[in-house]
């Protein structure tokens, strides 16, 4: 979840993710996900929409012009294994805080639901923070919801023994939000082994320290993964705890 949310923000589009979500190789077109939202967020034909956005409700935030738009006709009216389902996203600043509403084609409820909320409020709140603004109403819309009968079961019991955890805030601060991209990335990619992020940076920090907890399990190193995860709030802790415990052993 943290890591397909900081693909979105970074504008990414590298095999990196395949770390985190191997399912997504099945729907790359010679190897590229031809429907990646990172770039259509941050280089949309040469324009960074989240950019604009902020620049947009900064210079007027009465306007009803901050659009994010990720399905492309011109790209999109083709045969492809990775066409977008997000349409769009509307933000509002209606009483000092920042309302979002994100418009799907489709979407699956236990497989794409959880993540896309994730991505989707995390951006309204990186958006709303950078303006010192508060994150507002998030309203979320899909013409066509389903949920596919192999994952009933999953989809009716994952979770209802995780420890719940207080909501993190994501404070964002403009000036900084390239490089602490390019530092979360690096985490991301296991490039990076020092953790660096501070618990005023929120969560942010959590972000960071979970990334570095799954390199470190990817690496085959189990205690220093459950190290770190253990100094996270819950319900990551709780996570650490049975990911690893579901996958000790099997070589995966």
């Amino acid at each position: 979840m943290f890591a397909e949310a900081l693909y979105l923000l970074s504008g990414g589009d590298g095999d990196w993710i395949f770390d985190y979500n191997q399912r997504l190789r099945q729907f790359t077109d010679n190897g590229v996900l031809h429907g990646a939202y990172g770039p259509r967020l941050r280089a949309w034909c040469g324009v960074d929409q989240l950019a604009e956005v902020r620049k947009r409700l900064r210079d007027d935030p009465s306007s009803r012009r901050a659009c994010v738009v990720l399905y492309d006709p011109a790209r999109d009216f083709r045969d492809a294994k990775d066409i977008p389902c997000t349409v769009t996203m509307h933000f509002l600043v209606r009483d000092g805080k920042l309302n979002a509403t994100t418009f799907m084609r489709s979407q699956d409820l236990w497989l794409g639901f959880p993540y896309d909320v994730f991505s989707f409020t995390l951006l309204q709140e990186v958006i709303a923070r950078s303006l010192d603004l508060e994150p507002g109403v998030y309203t979320h819309i899909t013409s066509s919801l389903h949920l596919y009968e192999s994952d009933l079961q999953r989809a009716a019991s994952e979770g209802d023994d995780l420890a719940s955890g207080e909501p993190q805030s994501y404070p964002t601060r403009w000036e900084t939000f390239a490089p602490l991209m390019q530092r979360l990335v690096a985490a991301a990619k296991g490039q990076e082994r020092r953790i660096t992020g501070t618990p005023a940076d929120g969560g942010w920090s959590t972000m960071e320290r979970t990334l570095h907890a799954y390199r470190a399990w990817k690496r085959g190193d189990t205690a220093e993964c459950l190290r770190i995860a253990h100094a996270l709030p819950e319900p990551v802790n709780s996570l650490f705890e049975r990911f690893t415990n579901r996958y000790k052993g099997s070589g995966a």
